[in-house]
């Protein structure tokens, strides 16, 4: 009788290996692709976070007079209403001659630095959305000749990870500009 050759070998072990190894290297670059991905999204998500509280926060400014911004700025305990109690609950103001060069403990604080009309506040460890941001509000006056001054209101939000260095130009996530009048 005649012996029949078979044709359902299958793969050899050098075959096995290099079709081990090509598909390795396509997948290698998808998996990267992957991790790149999910980096960028978070980034994003915490800029648009970012961006949330800063224009919840500049909206709230720009509608309030400068008189009633500095009194609930510098007396916190006397009534915060830029930001609710469950964002940001600040029990008092720290004056300071320049600007804060870490932030020490995870509650929040408010410093205020001013020179000549030039105010500049800082609030530290503001709650948002399961994540925490420092707020740095500089208000710069102009007199127009009228009988009010315009503050020039600048709100930079920095992301306050663990890892990223206090007030650090990485951990910035968003500069938004606004101003706000004497009514």
């Amino acid at each position: 009788m005649k012996k029949q050759k078979n044709t359902n070998a299958g793969f050899t072990l050098v075959e096995l290996l290099i079709a081990s190894v090509i598909l390795a290297l396509a997948i290698i670059p998808l998996f990267q692709t992957i991790v790149m991905s999910g980096r960028l999204n978070a980034k994003s998500r915490d800029m648009l976070k970012g961006t949330d509280l800063g224009q919840n926060l500049m909206e709230r400014v720009t509608a309030d007079t400068m008189q009633s911004i500095k009194e609930q700025m510098d007396n916190p305990a006397n009534g915060f209403h830029l930001l609710s109690s469950s964002e940001f609950n600040p029990t008092s103001c720290l004056p300071m001659t320049a600007a804060p060069i870490s932030v020490t403990g995870t509650g929040n604080s408010l410093r205020k630095v001013e020179n000549g009309g030039h105010l500049t506040y800082y609030l530290l460890n503001v709650n948002y959305s399961g994540r925490k941001y420092h707020i740095v509000l500089d208000f710069e006056p102009e007199n127009t000749g009228k009988t009010y001054f315009l503050y020039h209101v600048v709100a930079r939000i920095y992301c306050a990870d663990a890892g990223a260095e206090f007030l650090a130009e990485s951990a910035r996530l968003v500069t938004l500009n606004g101003a706000v009048r004497n009514k």
